[in-house]
């Protein structure tokens, strides 16, 4: 009890086992999902072009490789919110999930967009408005890929300024206590 009075506000057990400061925690945390993500899609590229030195398509090694970087730009945005959403809500899966249905919901929009003429202006704020897919065999739009890029570097900035104000968790999750609430008080 003592020692706890006299302890920081925001000291953590983890500090004593952990040499590594928040910043290097967290960069940790982001070079290795991006380190993974990356390593996916050079292995389903190195799979594509594999698969297409038996073929016509014509299409060289490099050319191949245009639209896996436009997708890692995109993926690495939502994984970037991902990260910020982890520091604002109460778990780390509720924040993939809100992620994921970002996703979702931006895929839908910018499809509906190209249909009605009316949800086209909400389009161009969407991140799938600025991802290529299969065009980028044409070549890639820089400006496209800066967007995309830039607003997840966005993102994994917040995340890190907001992992250095917060407690670290040392096991489990948060969670909104909803199924106490919902019980009423006991």
């Amino acid at each position: 009890m003592a020692l706890a009075k006299k302890c920081p506000r925001r000291y953590n057990a983890n500090h004593e086992t952990h040499p590594a400061s928040r910043t290097l925690l967290f960069a940790g945390r982001l070079l290795g999902a991006v380190a993974i993500l990356a390593a996916i899609l050079l292995l389903t590229w190195a799979g594509f072009v594999i698969g297409a030195q038996g073929t016509t398509l014509g299409v060289t090694p490099l050319q191949m490789l245009r639209p896996f970087v436009a997708l890692f730009a995109l993926l690495f945005l939502f994984a970037a919110l991902s990260f910020f959403l982890s520091m604002i809500l109460p778990s780390r899966n509720m924040a993939a999930t809100v992620g994921a249905l970002l996703l979702f919901v931006s895929y839908f929009v910018n499809s509906l967009a190209q249909i009605d003429e009316k949800l086209r202006p909400w389009g161009k704020y969407l991140p799938l408005h600025y991802y290529q897919s299969g065009h980028a065999l044409e070549g890639l739009k820089g400006e496209w890929l800066a967007i995309l890029l830039g607003v997840g570097v966005a993102f994994a900035l917040l995340g890190w300024l907001l992992f250095l104000r917060r407690d670290i968790r040392l096991g489990g999750e948060g969670s909104w206590k909803l199924r106490k609430a919902s019980r009423g008080k006991q």
